[in-house]
């Protein structure tokens, strides 16, 4: 049985490998964007900066397992691959009852998996699906928002003009109808 560490590192350093760094985002890139997604990257201060093809990001902090479940601490590690082929490999150890827990999710391709285990050891869930591909679409998607907005500039994503607000709906791992550039895999779901 691996270990979800290790797996985390063999994933991670393959989504990296694949991954090259591209032109410098430019007001042009923003152009393509819905008006409020321009001025939310142009705000990041990223027009003039390196596209961003990939992140890393270290969290701390609570989770419970329901609304009247006792609070875990909890440290993680995510790794996120932007573009074309997106992908997120994030691991998490907290304690649980006073036994550490370990989490792996993995959202790569059209998949996304969830994985937890006791002691490193002992399975405790292991979900995949639809269901899950879908919050984890909205995770990816919400860390290109926070955690990276020059990575909108490339994202494969459909926006939809709904209204003066515009928002985007089902991005993220279905291939459109027609190629397009700024489109692919993470379009519409």
């Amino acid at each position: 049985m691996t270990s979800f560490r290790a797996e985390h590192r063999r994933r991670t350093e393959a989504a990296l490998r694949e991954q090259l760094a591209g032109a410098v985002v430019t007001e042009a890139d923003l152009a393509r964007l819905p008006g409020l997604v321009a001025a939310h990257v142009r705000r990041s201060g990223a027009v003039g900066h390196p596209r961003v093809v990939s992140f890393r990001a270290r969290v701390h902090g609570r989770i419970r397992a329901g609304s009247t479940a006792p609070w875990m601490t909890f440290t993680g590690e995510q790794v996120n691959t932007c573009g074309p082929q997106p992908s997120r490999v994030f691991i998490m150890k907290a304690r649980m009852f006073g036994l550490p827990v370990d989490v792996l999710h993995v959202f790569a391709g059209p998949a996304a998996s969830m994985r937890v285990r006791l002691c490193s050891l002992v399975p405790m869930v292991n979900a995949a699906g639809p269901d899950l591909r879908r919050a984890e679409t909205v995770t990816v998607f919400n860390d290109l928002c926070v955690l990276a907005p020059a990575a909108l500039v490339d994202a494969a994503v459909v926006w939809d003009a709904v209204d003066d607000d515009t928002r985007a709906r089902r991005p993220l791992h279905r291939r459109p109808a027609a190629p397009h550039p700024g489109r692919g895999p993470m379009a519409r779901t």
